[in-house]
């Protein structure tokens, strides 16, 4: 069986690799919460993620990596780093 993938499936893959990244980072103290690098990571993901959900019409996946993106988003803009 040949594994078929869309690029819509591609991009929530790699939106939820790229959380995952983040959290791992974290937990292994290589980077902080406060980190630019975790708040790109962050950033990107959820608006994968939010591609990703809005294709399938998952509206709470949506809605919550809206939020998730929208924090990150928020601290690239305001924060310095």
């Amino acid at each position: 069986m040949i594994l078929q993938m869309n690029v819509i499936d591609l991009i929530g893959i790699v939106g939820a690799g790229l959380a995952l990244l983040a959290f791992l980072l974290i937990q292994s103290e290589k980077i902080t919460q406060k980190s630019l690098l975790y708040d790109i990571l962050n950033a990107l993901a959820g608006v994968l993620l939010v591609a990703s959900g809005f294709h399938y019409e998952t509206w709470p996946f949506v809605v919550l990596n809206l939020v998730w993106a929208g924090a990150s988003i928020k601290d690239l803009i305001f924060s310095k780093y």
